[in-house]
């Protein structure tokens, strides 16, 4: 058995680079929502863009998919608005979060 831990890449195009600030607020948040064993399972990748496509989002949150057909994906996409204040895109990673909850427990 191997001791895993939260895996959280941040892709950024542009912008100001805030990087530390959200992996600092993933990880605050992933103990918060997360059980230690769920938490230690997930694999975060956070795209930072400048449009999503539709007016009024500010992120999205997407499933992987699982390359084996019995074990549940525990890789996740989240997509944030990079034109935002920095307390803006926290939220929107908070909320994003939630969902990612969601995924993982099946809800």
């Amino acid at each position: 058995m191997s001791n895993r831990k939260l895996i959280v890449n941040i892709q950024r195009r542009g912008g100001i680079d805030n990087d530390a600030a959200m992996i600092q607020h993933i990880g605050r948040v992933v103990s918060l929502m997360f059980s230690a064993r769920m938490s230690n399972t997930l694999r975060l990748t956070v795209k930072v863009r400048a449009g999503l496509g539709k007016v009024g989002v500010t992120g999205v949150a997407k499933e992987r998919s699982s390359v084996t057909t019995t074990a549940r994906s525990k890789h996740y996409t989240i997509i944030v608005q990079r034109d935002m204040p920095l307390r803006e895109q926290l939220n929107t990673l908070t909320h994003e979060l939630q969902h990612v909850l969601q995924f993982a427990t099946g809800r």
